[in-house]
């Protein structure tokens, strides 16, 4: 039962983390950069971010058998370092808001990849669902 819920409550962290993260950024940007929400973003992108990497880490082999999605998982993983060293290098430069968008665009190709990891798969030969 464990090897059964284990993987969905992890996903279900996940994806709060990346929505918790990109919904930061986004209010950010659309906010016009109130330093208010600087510390805001640096916290919950720092963590958000280290918990995201941290559960595709644990959930590595999930896609084990299946080429193409273990293959998508790892650019998953890749985009998602690359995040949270964008979100690192905001700290330090001084345009923070090419940063951010950055951020933003790297998180939402991890929200696409995501959403295509976990589309239901179909066989080749007889295109019906595996369940």
């Amino acid at each position: 039962m464990l090897k059964r819920v284990l993987p969905t409550v992890l996903d279900a962290i996940q994806l709060i983390a990346l929505s918790l993260w990109l919904g930061g950024i986004f209010l950010f940007l659309v906010e016009g950069g109130q330093s208010s929400l600087h510390i805001y973003i640096w916290n919950t992108g720092r963590y958000s971010g280290l918990s995201m990497a941290g559960i595709q880490w644990l959930m590595r082999r999930r896609y084990q058998h299946d080429n193409v999605r273990y293959a998508g998982d790892a650019a998953r993983q890749v985009i998602t370092i690359a995040a949270l060293l964008a979100e690192e290098s905001s700290r330090t430069a001084s345009s923070s808001n090419t940063a951010y968008i950055v951020q933003a665009v790297l998180l939402a190709g991890c929200a696409f990849v995501t959403a295509w990891l976990y589309q239901p798969q179909q066989t080749r030969m007889t295109g019906k669902q595996k369940s």
